[in-house]
This record gives structure tokens, C-alpha cells and sequence, in this order.
């Protein structure tokens, strides 16, 4: 792979000085094109990586919650039934 800042230092830079407002910009060479589209390419590809890391580690950390918090066929106990005499004195 190449180095961005290789790539671009070989972007000519203009400055808003040096084209009047209303006017074209110039068109690029192919070389210019080329450097652009090798630099946007990487970018992409290291984004869509990130993000389908980032989704496969969520799906794990969700799996982990679940199963860390699920009851695994464990019954809740059962509460007591109240005694008649407990009713009374609320």
C-alpha cells in the first residue's frame, strides 16, 4: 500500500486566489484520477473492515449478556402464601 501522505503530496493544491469565482476548475489528469480514486479506495476499504469488526463484536458481546443473564432453566422460587393474620394488620 501506499503512504496518504505520498498520495497527497501528489494532488496539486489551488489555492481560492487562483481561480476566479464562476470559473471551471480544471479538469485532472489521468494520473491525478488515478491517485484520487487509489486514495478513496483505501479509505473505503478500511472503513467497511472497521465496521464489520465493530458489528462481530457487538453480536458477541450481545450473545455474552444473554447468555450471562438468562436463567438457564433454573425455576424462581415460589413465594409463600400469606398468612391471614399478615393481611390484617396493614
Amino acid at each position: 500500500m501506499t503512504d496518504t501522505s505520498q498520495i497527497l503530496a501528489a494532488i496539486p493544491q489551488h489555492s481560492a486566489e487562483q481561480q476566479a469565482p464562476g470559473a471551471e476548475a480544471p479538469i485532472p489528469s489521468r494520473e491525478q484520477e488515478q491517485v484520487a480514486d487509489g486514495l478513496f479506495t483505501a479509505e473505503q476499504e478500511k472503513l467497511a473492515a472497521a465496521v464489520l469488526g465493530m458489528q462481530a463484536g457487538l453480536g458477541l458481546l450481545h450473545a455474552l449478556a444473554v447468555d450471562t443473564f438468562a436463567a438457564h432453566g433454573v425455576e424462581e422460587p415460589k413465594q409463600k402464601p400469606k398468612r391471614k393474620d399478615e393481611d390484617r394488620t396493614k
